[in-house]
């Protein structure tokens, strides 16, 4: 879950801390922290997309089950089974 808040907040710490202290901290800080946070946003968002939206998990392999009875390359779908084009059952 903390992921997730960091990718929201993360940006927003940025311009709170470019627009509270870009004086102090110069022209050329306040871009690179507003940037750099952006930019660590930005990958936390690709990991958490390739990790929950296209089911890579850490190992590199889908997360998704293959159906029972058949190989994983029977699957044409993840989650489905290529005969019945249901769900697998758990």
């Amino acid at each position: 879950m903390f992921l997730y808040k960091a990718i929201v907040f993360l940006p927003l710490i940025g311009a709170m801390i470019a627009g509270l202290f870009g004086r102090a901290i110069g022209a050329k800080a306040s871009e690179y922290v507003t940037c750099g946070l952006m930019i660590v946003a930005a990958v936390l968002s690709w990991y958490v997309f390739l990790t929950v939206g296209m089911g890579i998990s850490k190992a590199g392999r889908s997360r998704s089950r293959s159906c029972a009875g058949s190989s994983p390359a029977a699957s044409t779908f993840p989650g489905r089974c290529a005969s019945t084009r249901s769900p697998p059952s758990c």
